[in-house]
């Protein structure tokens, strides 16, 4: 996993980098002020205080609707909807990129970096 996660962002193909602004652009992605990415994560609401204290993992997935990070994580962790969180946050567009019609995380990003 790990090295198909270093072969996916390759920041000096031009050809990926116009892939990637398609991409959001087919998916009417929004962005702060700053250019950070508005996306969401589903959690089990026990894992809030972990993600606000350690941040987000390499590999965490991430949606641009809520109802599908809900959806997502409820399937992952095996429970209802109820006991999810959905957090919105705001990652830096250099830590994330695009699979299928999901977002991972290439490296750990901070809670701080994700705050909106």
């Amino acid at each position: 996993m790990h090295i198909l996660l270093k072969s996916l962002l390759r920041e000096n193909d031009e050809k990926h980098m116009e892939w990637r602004a398609d991409w959001l652009k087919r998916h009417k992605a929004t962005y702060t002020d700053d250019n950070r990415l508005i996306a969401y994560h589903g959690t089990p609401s026990k894992n809030i205080s972990g993600i606000k204290k350690n941040g987000f993992r390499q590999g965490t997935y991430f949606s641009l609707r809520p109802e599908y990070s809900k959806r997502i994580a409820s399937t992952y962790h095996d429970m209802p909807e109820d006991k999810i969180t959905v957090l919105t946050v705001a990652l830096p567009l250099d830590a994330i990129d695009f699979i299928s019609s999901d977002i991972m995380s290439l490296r750990n990003i901070g809670f701080d970096e994700t705050i909106v």
